[in-house]
């Protein structure tokens, strides 16, 4: 039996990262792995039950459930789709491996104006920032239906279910935007950590 407020830290980690080279969630980020970087937000936000998307040899391995996703290279919303599954809780604060600049302080903020049964997606202008929100048990079948098309962007996802009532697109500022910024190439990577 869970509690109506149970929470899910979902880290979405398991990317090919072939634009990096590199395994991103083993990337040293100020002293330690960007995996056990973004592992901290699940103690920060008291999350009742951590699951990982990702490989089951991944250097994540023996930090919490690792979760592959059901059907392999479907992309985010694969892992989505895994986590959503898999979790016990009512709640599901997705995170990806790769927004280092991602805080407690915004996941609390979405956590907060969450309403009734929808979860919350920031957005920046028209483009939402699904990797870094709230999503309620109840989105699973919505995945699943949205894993059978050709269209499997989390962006389409992300409309369809502010449409079917199960999220709502919380405008955030453009001066704000840093914090979901992600880091896809090692040039990225560079420039992050330069700041």
């Amino acid at each position: 039996m869970t509690r109506s407020d149970s929470i899910c830290f979902g880290l979405l980690a398991g990317g090919q990262s072939r634009r990096m080279g590199a395994d991103k969630a083993a990337l040293d980020w100020r002293g330690q792995a960007l995996w056990q970087h973004q592992l901290r937000l699940a103690r920060e936000i008291s999350a009742h039950e951590v699951l990982i998307s990702g490989r089951p040899g991944g250097p994540y391995c023996n930090a919490a459930k690792i979760i592959p996703d059901e059907i392999p290279n479907l992309g985010p919303l694969g892992g989505l789709s895994a986590l959503l599954n898999a979790m016990s809780s009512d709640w599901l604060v997705a995170v990806a491996v790769d927004m280092p600049f991602l805080d407690v302080t915004t996941l609390r903020e979405l956590l907060a104006t969450r309403s009734g049964l929808a979860g919350v997606v920031p957005a920046i202008g028209e483009r939402a920032e699904p990797l870094a929100a709230v999503y309620p048990r109840a989105a699973r079948e919505l995945v699943a239906q949205r894993l059978q098309l050709a269209d499997r962007s989390l962006q389409s996802f992300v409309r369809a279910a502010a449409e079917a009532g199960l999220v709502r697109l919380l405008p955030w500022p453009a001066e704000g935007a840093g914090v979901f910024r992600s880091v896809n190439t090692p040039e990225e990577f560079a420039a992050a950590q330069a700041r």
